[in-house]
């Protein structure tokens, strides 16, 4: 039992050396490793060393710093290709985007954010800071119809906590973005303006599976000032492909969504 204690607190220790690696920080020296998780250099180096020599890890040899390695990469492949909401989907996201010109995204839900899985860009306008593997709060944006579909209870705690503002059009009051979350479920989509990006639009439409399930949504989002005029159509071809997506997911479609 002891050594298996011991096992368990040198994986947590992997692990949380592991997290410290994002699109913001990809590389990392021993010292600032140690400092970040109050690790002793000599612990932090053992755990370096061995992520190195397994493939996990790789070391610049010039400035010495560690970066994720290729067996991330090719293990990430294969939670790629096993997801079958991201293969169903691409093909209608590409016949959307060409439909639309916009940028089209696939999202998930990851604990108490929004994870972009696939994405479609568009070529022209403002670019969306949005990227595959981008981790976004629910709360913001078009990443609302997600947590429009939580249980009440990840709702309530979800919006009560502390909020930040990405724009001045961001919502942060709890009982504006309950409403918003009744009215999204209401209407089976969402529409904002700026809430994340300045000048940016975006309609998000839940996609659900054969149990009826939301397990993921579908994105449209573009400049503002080209997608409000034709907002209707765009919405509606939104609409039609999250319904199709949906549909070969499995789900039996008896309903329809109205656009207002």
């Amino acid at each position: 039992m002891p050594e298996q204690g011991k096992d368990s607190k040198s994986l947590q220790r992997a692990l949380k050396l592991l997290s410290c690696f994002s699109f913001e920080k990809q590389e990392w020296g021993v010292t600032e490793l140690a400092i970040t998780l109050q690790e002793h250099k000599s612990v932090v180096h053992r755990i370096l060393i061995t992520l190195l020599k397994n493939g996990y890890l790789e070391q610049d040899p010039l400035t010495k710093k560690y970066r994720l390695g290729m067996r991330f990469f090719e293990l990430g492949m294969i939670v790629a290709e096993n997801m079958q909401l991201r293969k169903i989907a691409y093909p209608f996201m590409v016949d959307l985007h060409e439909q639309t010109g916009e940028t089209v995204m696939l999202l998930i839900k990851e604990g108490t954010e929004c994870l972009c899985i696939e994405k479609v860009q568009g070529h022209e306008g403002i670019q969306c800071t949005s990227r595959v593997g981008k981790r976004t709060p629910l709360y913001a944006g078009f990443s609302k119809i997600l947590l429009a579909y939580q249980p009440q209870s990840t709702i309530n705690d979800i919006i009560s906590s502390c909020l930040r503002m990405f724009t001045s059009h961001t919502i942060t009051d709890p009982e504006i973005l309950s409403e918003q979350l009744k009215d999204i479920r209401s209407k089976g989509y969402v529409v904002t303006c700026g809430e994340v990006d300045e000048g940016s639009m975006g309609i998000g439409v839940p996609i659900r599976d054969y149990s009826t399930s939301v397990v993921g949504a579908l994105s449209v989002v573009g400049p503002e000032f080209r997608m409000k005029p034709i907002i209707s159509k765009i919405l509606r071809l939104c609409l039609e492909t999250g319904k199709a997506i949906s549909r070969s997911m499995g789900f039996n479609d008896n309903g329809s969504n109205h656009v207002e």
